[in-house]
């Protein structure tokens, strides 16, 4: 192996005595601090190539070690399990020094690759960006399909005057020309086709309207005939219903003059009739009352007559006693006629 690679001269590790534990420290200090003492700027080719160098030499340095202190003891069978215990230790620090020397490096190239990994999809997000806009001169000619010629036309005005630069378009600048011409191209088509409909529909509607209109005037005509027919029969029929009113109305006098002398007739009748009947109620009610007094008076005599001989009053005790009873002043006792 290479001295000159190697961080440690070859003398300094020719002694038996160094591959035990307490001979090996100084070595891995003076080779942790020879790494450590170099600062280096990461960020230049230089300082990467010497960080790259630095963990290369402490590396080779590990492997000078391990094989030197090998051969050293391949002579004392006693101590080859001591010394190899000694050398795993010291290749452990020595793969964790190289590692924590090649740690900027590694750091930087981590962050580089984040970066690069950024640009690129920047780069990708961009060029997506443009095709997008490239596309949509494509949709723009889709987007007007349906719309009137006029519509059409402020479109293409509107795409001539787009103005196509680097600074959108970068590397698809000629995309871009190609995509608005053609699509201009295509505006420009449907635009001629689109006005043509629009003529011919145009024509359509002025004849339609022409049509409308005199079958319009031809609708009023009949009308105003109509309505002149239903005039004349209108009066027509308002004669016949004067006339009609008329005879109602004799009628509805004639009979009103006859139901008028029928009802003061029979008025007349029913008043005499009433008076007869009246005259009749009065003589019955009269003779049905005076019936009623003789009654009740020869009751009355007879319940007198009964209490005077059962009780010994006089007669008008007795009187008094009757009088109270069909009044109803004495309870649970009344007079039955």
């Amino acid at each position: 192996m290479s001295e000159e690679k190697s961080l440690i001269p070859i003398e300094d590790i020719s002694n038996v005595s160094v591959y035990t534990v307490e001979g090996m420290k100084p070595i891995l200090a003076k080779i942790k601090k020879d790494v450590e003492s170099v600062v280096t700027d990461v960020t230049t080719l230089k300082g990467r190539e010497e960080v790259k160098s630095r963990a290369f030499r402490v590396t080779k340095t590990k492997v000078m070690i391990s094989a030197k202190g090998l051969e050293l003891i391949a002579p004392d069978v006693k101590r080859v399990k001591e010394v190899k215990n000694v050398l795993k230790s010291a290749e452990e620090e020595l793969v964790k020094i190289a590692k924590e020397t090649r740690q900027p490096l590694t750091d930087w190239e981590a962050a580089e690759k984040i970066r690069k990994d950024e640009e690129a999809e920047a780069e990708v997000k961009r060029i997506n960006d443009i095709r997008e806009l490239i596309s949509g001169f494509g949709n723009r000619v889709i987007s007007n399909s349906g719309r009137t010629s006029l519509a059409i036309q402020e479109t293409i005005y509107d795409m001539q005057s787009h103005e196509v630069t680097e600074d959108i378009y970068g590397e698809f600048v000629e995309a871009a020309e190609l995509s608005i011409k053609a699509a201009i191209d295509n505006l420009e088509i449907m635009r001629c086709q689109t006005k043509k409909q629009e003529d011919i529909a145009a024509k359509e509607s002025e004849e339609a309207a022409k049509k409308a209109e005199e079958a319009k005037a031809k609708e009023e005509q009949l009308k105003k005939d109509s309505e002149a027919l239903n005039k004349k029969a209108a009066e027509l029929k308002k004669k016949e219903a004067d006339l009609k009113e008329r005879e109602d109305k004799e009628k509805a006098r004639k009979k009103e003059a006859d139901d008028k002398e029928a009802a003061e007739k029979k008025k007349k009748d029913d008043d005499a009739a009433a008076l007869v009947a009246k005259e009749k109620l009065e003589k019955e009610a009269a003779a049905k009352k005076l019936a009623d007094k003789e009654h009740r008076a020869k009751i009355k005599v007879e319940s007198v007559r009964f209490i005077k001989g059962i009780y010994g009053t006089t007669e008008t005790q007795a009187g008094s006693i009757f009088d109270a009873i069909s009044c109803g002043d004495v309870p649970h006792v009344e007079v039955k006629y």
